[in-house]
């Protein structure tokens, strides 16, 4: 049964990415097939389904589209591009590393809400995209799996269910001196710190209204709330996202029309499927499979580059994460470490041009650069080459043991 459970598993997988259709739903049928196949009962069938994960996910996204939708971090971004504009260009790259960062850290959906941005800046300078977009890239990656992140809260919780115990805040830490690493090597090979200054418009003087001032202060106390305090992330931005909403910080209609309901069904049936094939022995087998071709000294960089290879063809939050981490319970490595790899693996190819976001960034190229065929397919191997490279440096840096971290 433990084959037939990784078959109806990537069968599952397979349609839904042939025919569009949400591999959440797919999910969904194929924990009930093999449920019909196997005997088993509605109640245990029901049981892999992580509510808590859902309601976590659906908490912090009602914070995080609150502060999309009134604004704040675009407002934000464009002030600190701004001072730093009036000064030296060649900072810039170093300000949207260190913005989406910290933006990424509390939570925010950067890559999204910042690639727009970042083109037109790279337009206005008359400058190659993926030079500038790297930078974004690779805060993307650092801050993916923030204890405060959808990817974060997703990774964790699949964790904890799978009985491994994990301090969210060593992981991206991790994640973070990687991804800090391999940005240092990039400011100095494509040649940012030889910069000239040049006058850039559109990123002239903004103001933070009150609605923005609210909002950073609720991000700050969400911060303080999980970290100084421990309340649980599925109760401190709920708790904020509804003080925003009664006070008119933001529409509580597009606060709830934006949150990413797709993705929130993807997890959850995919979480329902995974569950039966544990249930069925599928994650103790490809465990074995692992442990046995691997050796605990290359397990990490193993891991690392199966994600990122399955994160290619499937969602990493929808299926990479609830697959692997289960995985990592049965290995001999460090748990931590390997927890880590699967986020960040799930997360550098994440960016390919054939996922979401990479598809979202040659969407906004599109609009803005409207390139010749010639041009838009260099620029989406530029894009490919990217994500390669990202992964490939991030395997690297992890035979150093970096990712497995333990500050806090």
């Amino acid at each position: 049964m433990a084959i037939l459970a990784l078959l109806v598993l990537v069968v599952s997988i397979v349609i839904g990415t042939k025919f569009k259709i949400n591999i959440g739903i797919m999910g969904i049928v194929g924990a009930c097939i093999l449920a019909l196949i196997a005997g088993i009962s509605v109640r245990d069938l029901v049981g892999g389904f992580n509510s808590t994960l859902f309601l976590r996910l659906l908490g912090i996204q009602l914070l995080v589209c609150a502060a999309q939708n009134n604004g704040t971090m675009e407002t934000l971004a464009k002030k600190l591009v701004s001072i730093v504009s009036k000064r030296s260009v060649r900072f810039i790259p170093i300000v949207i590393f260190v913005v989406f960062s910290v933006a990424g850290l509390a939570g925010v959906d950067v890559v999204f809400l910042a690639t727009p941005f970042v083109l037109a800046l790279a337009y206005q300078m008359n400058m190659n995209p993926i030079k500038m977009l790297l930078a974004l890239i690779l805060a993307f990656q650092g801050s993916a799996i923030s204890p405060l992140a959808l990817s974060g809260i997703n990774l964790y919780s699949v964790a904890e269910q799978s009985g491994i115990a994990v301090n969210g805040w060593n992981n991206v830490t991790a994640t973070m001196i990687s991804s800090s690493i391999i940005f240092i090597v990039y400011f100095f090979v494509s040649g940012w710190y030889k910069e000239e200054a040049v006058v850039l418009e559109g990123v002239g003087d903004v103001k933070f209204n009150w609605k923005h001032v609210v909002t950073l202060l609720g991000f700050a106390a969400y911060v303080i709330m999980t970290m100084g305090f421990g309340i649980d992330t599925l109760i401190a931005p709920t708790l904020i996202a509804f003080v925003l909403l009664m006070i008119g910080a933001s529409d509580s209609r597009k606060t709830i029309a934006s949150i990413p309901w797709n993705i929130l069904i993807m997890i959850g049936g995919m979480s329902l499927l995974t569950g039966v094939v544990s249930l069925l022995g599928g994650v103790e087998l490809l465990s074995n499979v692992i442990a046995k071709v691997t050796n605990p000294f290359i397990l990490t960089p193993i891991m690392l580059l199966v994600a990122g290879c399955m994160s290619f063809f499937a969602s990493g939050n929808g299926v990479v994460i609830p697959t692997l981490v289960p995985v990592v319970a049965n290995l001999s490595g460090n748990a931590s470490s390997l927890v880590t790899a699967v986020g960040l693996g799930a997360g550098c190819t994440g960016v390919s041009p054939f996922s979401t976001i990479g598809g979202h960034m040659m969407s906004c190229y599109d609009s803005l650069y409207h390139p010749t065929d010639e041009e838009r397919t260099k620029t989406l191997n530029q894009l490919l080459i990217t994500s390669l490279i990202c992964i490939g440096s991030n395997a690297i840096i992890s035979l150093t043991g970096i990712l497995g971290v333990n500050l806090f």
